[in-house]
């Protein structure tokens, strides 16, 4: 049943993935104009949208360093390992 469990913890990483670029893109274009600042307050409104992408990207690459085992985050439910 451990390998089941893994590709489950595959297709969910890469479709939260997937999810997490859509939800990131629609924030990026349609919620926050960092054009309205000024010059220091751009630079960290920049910053934090990178922030914010890679804080959506966490959950994914998680899920997949539990599925190899070498990360078991989430108790190994999601691992390839019996």
């Amino acid at each position: 049943m451990g390998v089941a469990n893994g590709i489950f913890g595959i297709i969910l990483s890469f479709a939260l993935i997937f999810v997490a670029l859509l939800i990131f893109d629609a924030f990026d274009a349609n919620v926050v104009d960092c054009t309205q600042f000024s010059n220091n307050t751009l630079t960290s409104c920049n910053n934090t949208k990178t922030y914010v992408g890679i804080a959506f990207i966490i959950l994914p690459i998680t899920i997949l360093f539990d599925v190899i085992g070498l990360l078991p985050i989430f108790g190994g439910n999601f691992s390839m390992r019996e």
